[in-house]
């Protein structure tokens, strides 16, 4: 009985350990090492408190707050804020070309708009049910995103 219970709980810890999918957090981005490595960026008006590093999008009053991938209208990303800015203050954003993110990022890997923060960059494997597709780019090192900014409007089944 008790080889059938040690067999049982292995077992079961097994398909625990891989079944259940891992979630990456969103990366974790020094403002002070982010920057622009290629493409041209572009002047806006910051909506809110905005930090370097953080993915925006345009909102209703032509002004760029933080992306977030948990409803369609702020799952639109629009590019990477390069400087940190308040309200009413300008912001340079960088909508093609190469970031260097300042964060550890994995090498191939898809990087999408957060559903979890606003403003915050995660993998593609973070997204859940119901979240929008906002495609950010792809890793090219361990420290940079090759910009592909594609707003799907793809709700993940």
């Amino acid at each position: 009985m008790k080889k059938f219970l040690g067999l049982f709980v292995f077992l079961l810890v097994f398909c625990v350990a891989f079944t259940t999918p891992v979630h990456a957090l969103d990366l974790v981005i020094t403002a002070a090492n982010v920057a622009q490595a290629s493409g041209v960026p572009q002047q806006y008006t910051s909506g809110g408190t905005l930090t370097q590093g953080q993915c925006v999008y345009l909102n209703s009053s032509n002004q760029v707050v933080g992306a977030q991938s948990n409803a369609s209208g702020t799952a639109t990303v629009l590019g990477i804020a390069l400087n940190a800015a308040s309200k009413g203050q300008p912001v340079t954003v960088l909508t093609s070309g190469v970031i260097t993110i300042g964060a550890t990022t994995t090498k191939g890997t898809i990087y999408v708009v957060s559903a979890a923060n606003a403003g915050g960059i995660a993998p593609i494997g973070d997204l859940a049910t119901g979240n929008y597709l906002s495609i950010i780019g792809y890793a090219n090192s361990t420290t940079q995103i090759t910009l592909t900014i594609n707003a799907t409007g793809v709700t993940l089944p």
